[in-house]
């Protein structure tokens, strides 16, 4: 497709950031991307794992930006925060990773198995089930990821 038909398409499609209904009610996103997998839509590898590198990077300025604490961590509790947030949301006081209070200011005070037993006793540990919880948790209290 030429520069110019690509440019006509985009502006004949719009760009809408969220999932919509097109005009025929078959679920899309973006540029008239179709994802209604009724109609065998959806996206590729390749997209998924740009969207997924995308969060990840929000997710990393977000904490850099808002927890005062978070560069002091070492690597892998960092990459652990970056998890929780990608996986929960920063949040406020009543949801996300700014409700766990007490968690962090066990972290805050490296009081790494503090913090650990905090993420495991939780509502968001009991909604992930056990098997994202346990290395999340073992990598908030020994700093490693293969504990």
């Amino acid at each position: 497709m030429t520069d110019e038909g690509k440019r006509i398409l985009a502006e004949q499609e719009g760009c809408v950031l969220h999932p919509y209904r097109d005009s025929q009610s078959w679920w899309t996103i973006g540029r008239g991307h179709l994802i209604d997998n009724r109609k065998g839509g959806g996206i590729s590898l390749a997209a998924a794992d740009f969207i997924f590198t995308e969060d990840i990077c929000n997710a990393e300025k977000l904490a850099a930006a808002k927890l005062d604490w978070f560069a002091a961590l070492d690597p892998v509790r960092r990459d652990a925060i970056v998890n929780l947030i990608f996986n929960m949301g920063l949040g406020d006081e009543t949801r996300g990773l700014l409700s766990f209070k007490n968690t962090i200011r066990a972290i805050k005070e490296k009081r790494w198995h503090d913090a650990a037993e905090g993420f495991a006793n939780s509502l968001w540990s009991r909604q992930v089930g056990p098997v994202r919880t346990e290395r999340i948790c073992k990598a908030i209290a020994t700093g490693r990821w293969d504990a």
